[in-house]
C-alpha cells in the first residue's frame, strides 16, 4: 500500500506541476505510466477497487494506448536485451498485468488496446488511425 500511495503522491505532484499547467495553456500532453499503470501493476498485490479510489481524483486522459504483447514474447525479448529482470518481469505477473489492462480497457472508453504482433510501422499506423479519430471526436464535442 505504501508504494502505491507514494506513486499517487508523485503523480499528484506531476499532474499539478506539469500536466495541468500545460493543458491550461492549450498544449497537448503525452505521457507514459500514468494512473492505469497503478491499477494494472498495483492490482498484483492490492485490491483493484482500492487502487481506483486512490487514483480517482486524477484527470483521465483523452486517449490511452495499451500496447499488447504476449507475455511469453515479452519475457523472451527481455532476456535477449538485458542483463537483469525487473520487479514485474515474470511470466505469471505479466499475464496478470495483461488481464488487468484488458479490464481497464473494458471499463474506460478512452483506452485502446493495440496488438503489437505486426511490424512497427503497422502498429504505428493503427495508433495514428485511432488517435486521429479520437481527436476528431473530442474536437466536435468541445465545439458545442
Amino acid at each position: 500500500m505504501t508504494l502505491q500511495l507514494l506513486f499517487a503522491a508523485d503523480r499528484s505532484h506531476h499532474v499539478n506541476a506539469l500536466i495541468l499547467p500545460a493543458l491550461r495553456s492549450g498544449r497537448a500532453v503525452v505521457t507514459d505510466r500514468y494512473l492505469f499503470s497503478s491499477l494494472a501493476y498495483g492490482s498484483l498485490d492490492l485490491d483493484y477497487e482500492w487502487l481506483r479510489l486512490v487514483n480517482s481524483r486524477f484527470p483521465l486522459p483523452d486517449v490511452t494506448f495499451v500496447l499488447d504483447i504476449e507475455p511469453e514474447i515479452a519475457i523472451r525479448r527481455i532476456r535477449e536485451d538485458r542483463f537483469a529482470v525487473e520487479l514485474f518481469e515474470e511470466l505469471e505477473k505479466l499475464e496478470r498485468v495483461r488481464a488487468a489492462y484488458a479490464r481497464i480497457a473494458r471499463e474506460f472508453e478512452s483506452v485502446y488496446v493495440v496488438k503489437t504482433d505486426d511490424e512497427v510501422e503497422e502498429v504505428q499506423k493503427k495508433i495514428e488511425e485511432v488517435l486521429e479519430k479520437r481527436l476528431a471526436e473530442l474536437k466536435s464535442r468541445r465545439s458545442f
